[in-house]
């Protein structure tokens, strides 16, 4: 018998919601064979079952709140029956929003109107106001709103690790001569085509994977802010690869979904602000990791080589540590390791 659970969705979630159930009681379930969906407050993940048998029953209904690592339900190999539970209570109901969602001032024309979550559902029946359909338009910047429901979670989070995590930062100018040119050289996978950011992405996978992980988290910027789905054990995957994984974990975080590989806590989170011309920037330890990477802008600059100005391909990288787990020391190495890897990709001398 195999307990299916719902995982921890990194920075400190501690409850979910049970969105839906996608397999009945007995039915008949595959190993990785999605069964159920929750939601937290940043996004939507498919529970997979681990293990072929036959479904048990459900003992949570949809709606509920459910706390993080409580078995929803359990998988049953030929011949096992399951142990006695109490039956799952009743989900409360929740009276439906009091304006339908339509294409107000602020949804583009054409775009979907956003579906109101149970989640938002229930904590607009406990404020006594219907939900309303355009996370958008539930706290205008400046206008002395509240935080939606959607924001609070991360005003919590950045505001726990700012108090909570003693950060400080190393940065250094890093070598990227030979990287535009290799990456137009570069095939593209399945569509996708190769990009800086999955070259970073790589190096400072590499560079992590001393430490015993090279799952790297991305920065995703959504309408719903900033998520960071992962790219699991990225040390050891070609370029190709990676970007298909970036191109797939942006696409998520964008349609606020997740897998359970994004339930997994890298050590340090990378954000690429280079794309929007930023020449470098800091930033704020997720909850729970060791540390971020922000990057700046690719760009040429005048350099200094054996006595003479020249132009070289430069960028920034900022690393933001917990001073509680890594001194000086290990951010200067684990910096100097992502350095490293980028120039030798730059140079036709990495191991691609």
């Amino acid at each position: 018998m195999e307990e299916v659970f719902v995982p921890a969705l990194g920075m400190a979630m501690q409850e979910a919601v049970l969105l839906a159930w996608l397999k009945e009681p007995g039915d008949a379930v595959e190993a990785g064979e999605a069964i159920a969906e929750v939601e937290t407050d940043k996004s939507v993940l498919e529970i997979s079952a681990s293990a072929p048998g036959r479904l048990g029953a459900h003992r949570f209904a949809a709606g509920e709140s459910v706390e993080v690592g409580a078995t929803v339900t359990v998988v049953l190999a030929d011949g096992e029956t399951e142990p006695v539970t109490a039956p799952a209570p009743a989900p409360v109901a929740v009276p439906p929003p009091a304006t339908a969602a339509g294409n107000g001032p602020d949804r583009p024309a054409g775009r979907a109107p956003h579906r109101v979550s149970p989640r938002q559902r229930r904590l607009a029946a406990l404020a006594g106001s219907p939900a309303e359909a355009e996370p958008a338009a539930r706290a205008a910047p400046g206008a002395g709103a509240e935080l939606s429901s959607w924001r609070a979670p991360i005003a919590r989070q950045v505001s726990r690790s700012w108090s909570e995590i003693p950060h400080f930062a190393v940065a250094r100018e890093v070598a990227a001569d030979g990287v535009t040119d290799r990456l137009a050289a570069e095939e593209p996978a399945g569509g996708v085509r190769v990009s800086v950011t999955d070259v970073l992405i790589r190096a400072l996978g590499r560079s992590l994977a001393r430490y015993g992980s090279s799952d790297v988290g991305l920065a995703v910027a959504t309408r719903y802010g900033v998520l960071l789905p992962v790219l699991p054990d990225v040390a050891g995957r070609k370029l190709a690869e990676i970007a298909a994984l970036r191109h797939g974990a942006a696409e998520r975080a964008r349609n606020r979904r997740a897998t359970e590989a994004d339930a997994r806590t890298p050590l340090v989170t990378l954000s690429n602000l280079g794309t929007h011309g930023v020449d470098w920037f800091t930033g704020i330890i997720p909850l729970g990791q060791r540390g971020l990477l922000t990057t700046g802008s690719l760009a040429q600059k005048p350099v200094a080589r054996d006595g003479r100005l020249t132009v070289a391909w430069r960028l920034t990288a900022i690393l933001n540590v917990d001073h509680r787990v890594w001194d000086g020391g290990d951010a200067a190495e684990l910096l100097s390791g992502f350095a490293r890897h980028l120039s030798a990709y730059g140079r036709y001398d990495d191991d691609d």
